[in-house]
């Protein structure tokens, strides 16, 4: 029988996200073409808590970014301290408050601390490297972000936005032709504002507009590998930026 498969759920509330933050994760996601073969974080059995498994990534964030891990107590704290306020006025999803700790944490951007250093730029490294020891270790978070994305309740499909700044222009022109299929490999944040969107183009920079099903929040994270056809190839706007457009790509996925 035939079985759909969405690859698109959200979770970025605005009090959650900085001015600069909701965007800036925008800048970190990837472009790849490519597909990257992931292992499946959803069957993972876990035996710690999030909170614990955040900390089993000490070292393989070290690796990544040096000062990067001494940030990760402070994340858990203020994680924690927005997903109790959370809990007090919305069931988390999927009926679990791991769940939610896992996206808030994701989502969070800390005040002071380089962008180079927050958590979200840091796994989106390791996501997008593929380095199985790497991964092994943060197996555990992952299931519980995964899982959280798509605990959520899809909707139909709807028009979001990705700013990118002028450098990865050559990127669009050269690869993003019409009729390509993409797989983008990390975490990737989109937001239903233009504007949002728009203030991380800079002059000249690329906006994505992406049709995805998603959550009915008005910021979206994307699953790794999230796949997507290139309908319309790149174009100068009016306002000076050029846009792309790519649909989610869902197949029917037939089971004997």
């Amino acid at each position: 029988m035939p079985r759909g498969s969405s690859a698109a759920s959200s979770l970025i509330p605005p009090e959650e996200v900085s001015a600069s933050g909701g965007a800036s994760r925008h800048t970190e996601c990837s472009l790849d073409v490519e597909y990257k073969p992931l292992r499946d974080f959803l069957r993972f059995v876990p035996t710690e808590t999030c909170s614990d498994y955040i900390l089993d990534m000490v070292e393989v964030f070290e690796d990544r970014q040096q000062g990067s891990s001494r940030h990760l107590q402070l994340l858990i704290d203020e994680a924690s301290k927005v997903t109790h306020s959370k809990l007090q006025f919305k069931e988390p999803p999927g009926g679990s408050p791991a769940y939610l700790f896992a996206l808030v944490a994701y989502t969070l951007e800390l005040d002071g601390v380089p962008q180079e250093h927050q958590f979200y730029v840091v796994l989106n490294k390791l996501l997008q490297e593929r380095a199985a020891a790497s991964l092994r270790a943060a197996e555990g978070y992952l299931h519980f972000l995964l899982s959280g994305i798509q605990a959520l309740q899809s909707q139909p499909e709807k028009d979001f936005f990705r700013g990118v700044p002028a450098h990865s222009l050559h990127i669009f022109a050269d690869m993003y032709k019409e009729g390509v299929v993409v797989h983008w490999s990390g975490v990737t944040s989109v937001s239903e504002s233009e504007q949002v969107a728009k203030r991380l183009t800079g002059p000249g920079g690329v906006l994505l507009r992406v049709t995805a099903r998603s959550a009915n929040e008005a910021e979206c994270l994307l699953f790794p590998n999230f796949e997507a056809v290139v309908t319309r190839s790149i174009g100068k706007r009016p306002d000076g930026c050029y846009e792309v457009k790519v649909v989610q790509k869902v197949e029917q996925k037939y089971v004997f």
